[in-house]
């Protein structure tokens, strides 16, 4: 059976959680992102953080772009500058699994029904199907847990 794009690019992209490269960048794009929403929220340019580092605007370009050496050092002064507490959090891997298995089920879900229904409730729609094809009623109820949480997904 030949698989669609979507369920390709959905599989390529569990795969690639399991490389520590893909966790690297995922965690400097978290934090270069949370800089810019605290420059944004604080209407502070990037001169102004520069002023507060004592460093020029192009270190903090780079800083923003994530291509600078982030060190633990360099993040607590870039937090403080922003009138922050760094803080670093270590999160079970088996809550990365689930949010993992629920971007493999949207897409599967997406493409399913792209272009066949108007409007749906999707995360009935999705309960509906895996409860439907699921003979495991363990994760049935795993799935249907999973379909309650809040998990942002870009159509």
């Amino acid at each position: 059976m030949t698989r669609n794009l979507s369920e390709r690019f959905a599989e390529l992209k569990v795969d690639a959680r399991t490389s520590d490269t893909y966790w690297v960048e995922e965690a400097i794009l978290d934090f270069t992102e949370e800089i810019a929403r605290l420059l944004n929220e604080g209407n502070l340019t990037r001169k102004e953080l520069a002023e507060r580092l004592g460093t020029s605007k192009a270190y903090v370009t780079k800083i923003l772009r994530g291509s600078a050496n982030f060190t633990i050092e360099s993040m607590v002064k870039i937090g403080r500058a922003l009138g922050c507490k760094m803080q670093i959090e270590l999160v079970p891997a088996e809550v990365q699994q689930a949010e993992d298995l629920h971007y493999v089920f949207l897409a599967n879900i997406k493409e399913f029904y792209e272009g066949r229904m108007i409007a749906c409730d999707v995360l009935a729609v999705e309960r509906d199907l895996f409860e439907s094809f699921s003979e495991d009623p363990d994760a049935s109820a795993f799935v249907s847990e999973e379909m309650d949480r809040e998990i942002p997904y870009a159509a």
